[in-house]
């Protein structure tokens, strides 16, 4: 017996997850094969599930090839806990795909789902991943995840989620038919603007990475928990959500705007963008370096912390501007692949 080789192209899906919280739960592998069977079975639409860089075959290049996923109506589909938003390669997919995905107003492509967690996923929570989850259509798995696969509750579940990826994927691929290219001039002056914005933002962070160096060095040395620490935290906090923020505003404009260049523009042109972009990514050269210092000695305070409250809370807005601090800069670095 042959394979039926007729009907639309399957549907592409990316499972974004935190490998900690299969190991808790344990539901990826039955995840993947049950969305594939019920998308089949009751829409006639195969898919293609995808559950790692290397089986999409993005590999290093993963940052560069989320354009291309967008136009061929991947969906990306988050298994979403609060683990996820710590750690860095989830929040970097997430923010790369949305940025595209909104520059296509295909955001319909974004389909959360939403495993643990919930009553910390609101709009008011300062964190742009989360405001990113809080501003779509999420979808509850949680009794289904704890019910677990084979389940009455997951397969309904399951059924569902089939008919809301099918539904999703049918409004997004009426949206990417061919468009009129954009305005240079116009997305040039965007670019520049964001760009502007982006560079002040690193020159504050940059400060207030500096200012709290000292403290939480002190802290390692196993002194009292440095009055500062805490407010400098949350300094820090503010300034990396912003260069977050100003990253991915920045991202999506640049991407249209190498797209319109590499298709229309001279060999010159050309050139000189790739030169550029490459420039603008080395520029976290030195804000990477303090990254990484900080990120040196918050890894030596973890036993601390373990025995102070007060150090343990006195920390907790650093680490998490860090986060946010860690997760720009991959973006950022993402752009010197551009126009290869």
């Amino acid at each position: 017996m042959t394979n039926d080789m007729s009907g639309p192209a399957p549907i592409a899906v990316f499972l974004s997850y935190a490998q900690i919280d299969d190991e808790g739960l344990g539901f990826v592998d039955a995840f993947r094969r049950d969305l594939a069977f019920y998308c089949s079975a009751d829409h006639g639409r195969r898919v293609e599930v995808f559950y790692d860089r290397a089986s999409l075959g993005w590999g290093d290049e993963w940052r560069s090839r989320i354009r291309d996923a967008v136009e061929g109506a991947l969906v990306f589909l988050p298994l979403v806990t609060l683990t996820y938003f710590e750690r860095r390669w989830c929040r970097e997919e997430l923010l790369q795909f949305y940025s595209s995905a909104r520059s296509r107003e295909v955001v319909d492509l974004l389909l959360p789902v939403v495993v643990l967690g919930h009553e910390h996923i609101t709009a008011d929570n300062p964190d742009t991943a989360v405001q990113i989850i809080a501003g779509r259509q999420q979808f509850d798995f949680r009794e289904a995840a704890i019910a677990g696969a084979g389940s009455p509750v997951w397969r309904s579940t399951m059924l569902r989620l089939a008919g809301e990826l099918v539904a999703a994927v049918g409004k997004a691929e009426g949206r990417l038919a061919p468009a009129p290219p954009p305005d240079r001039e116009r997305l040039a002056t965007a670019v520049r603007s964001s760009g502007q914005r982006l560079g002040r933002v690193i020159g504050e962070l940059t400060a207030a990475m500096t200012a709290l160096l000292p403290d939480l060095e002190r802290a390692v040395d196993g002194g009292p928990v440095p009055t500062d620490l805490e407010p400098a935290g949350r300094r820090l906090a503010h300034h990396g959500v912003a260069l977050e923020r100003a990253a991915l505003d920045l991202d999506g404009h640049l991407r249209a705007y190498v797209d319109l260049v590499m298709a229309t523009g001279t060999p010159d042109q050309r050139a000189v963008l790739v030169r550029d972009l490459r420039a603008l990514g080395a520029s976290t050269v030195p804000l990477d370096q303090m990254g990484d210092l900080c990120g040196e000695f918050l890894a030596a305070l973890r036993p601390v912390e373990s025995l102070s409250v007060p150090l343990r809370r006195a920390v907790e807005p650093t680490r998490a501007g860090f986060l946010a601090v860690r997760t720009a800069v991959g973006i950022i670095k993402g752009w010197m692949d551009l126009g290869r």
